[in-house]
């Protein structure tokens, strides 16, 4: 129930990413926004290189694509957290740290993609 949940809200953000900012003045967050969802996007093509070099990746994809959204949902709910919890910091603070996090966030999805093809491609 919980990843019908998560894939959900997943192919929601794919949907409409983009469309529901304002036109108005963006702040830091909505710009972050905007950056880690073009993230996601560099993410997903990540995963179609993949699958495109083996068909033998088909199962890892499919594998990890829970992993991917609950990390990905995960680390955007601390970064909301950090959002609250350092709001006396200025907006441009506010943007290094939410690109920071969010390229750290890329380098570790990118690390367990790797570790679980090498473990599946070892089971076939």
């Amino acid at each position: 129930m919980i990843l019908f949940i998560i894939n959900y809200l997943h192919q929601f953000i794919l949907r409409n990413r983009g469309q529901n900012f304002p036109q108005r003045k963006s702040s830091s967050v909505h710009n972050f926004f905007r950056y880690f969802l073009a993230t996601h996007d560099v993410i997903l093509q990540f995963d179609h290189l993949l699958f495109c070099m083996r068909k033998k990746f088909a199962l890892v994809v499919i594998y990890q694509q829970n992993f991917f959204s609950i990390f990905f949902y995960s680390s955007l709910v601390c970064i909301i957290f950090f959002h609250h919890l350092f709001k006396f910091f200025s907006a441009q603070l506010h943007l290094l740290l939410f690109l920071f996090l969010s390229q750290l966030f890329i380098i570790f999805i990118k690390i367990l993609i790797i570790f679980f093809a090498i473990n599946i491609l070892n089971f076939i």
